[in-house]
């Protein structure tokens, strides 16, 4: 990353949280807090990296078709609320080619307008506010 950036070629940093890092569920807390992490660092990074031309988007997915439910034996239960992963996929690529910061999907786009929206341009007023009171 800092080899890319220091040639000047804009660069791009993907991370995936999760819907479940805006509006957490109490049965998966551990899974929230960790995407929750993931999720305050993509802001974090989005706003520092910005001047040197590295572009962070976050790709928010809400409960998604997996074969992974099958392990667990919650497919039959999961099935009547997850995105499609064909709908997920579609969505995600589509927000993906416009160039989103955020690329939330299903239930998580709700989640992101009702509690996200203006977050991104908060985090860059406090970080240039402190950057101003520490530059002599």
């Amino acid at each position: 990353l800092i080899l890319v950036q220091e040639q000047g070629r804009p660069t791009f940093l993907y991370t995936v949280s999760s819907g479940l890092s805006i509006v957490p569920s109490a049965g998966v807390a551990n899974y929230c807090a960790t995407k929750s992490a993931i999720h305050s660092l993509s802001i974090s990074l989005a706003v520092q990296l910005k001047e040197k031309n590295v572009h962070v988007v976050e790709i928010i997915p809400p409960l998604v078709e997996s074969e992974l439910h099958d392990f667990e034996g919650t497919t039959q239960r999961l099935s009547k609320f997850w995105l499609s992963l064909e709908e997920y996929t579609k969505v995600t690529m589509e927000g993906l080619v416009r160039g989103d910061p955020y690329v939330p999907a299903g239930i998580a786009v709700n989640q992101h307008k009702q509690f996200e929206e203006g977050k991104l341009e908060a985090a860059a007023k406090l970080y240039g506010h402190f950057k101003s009171m520490t530059q002599t």
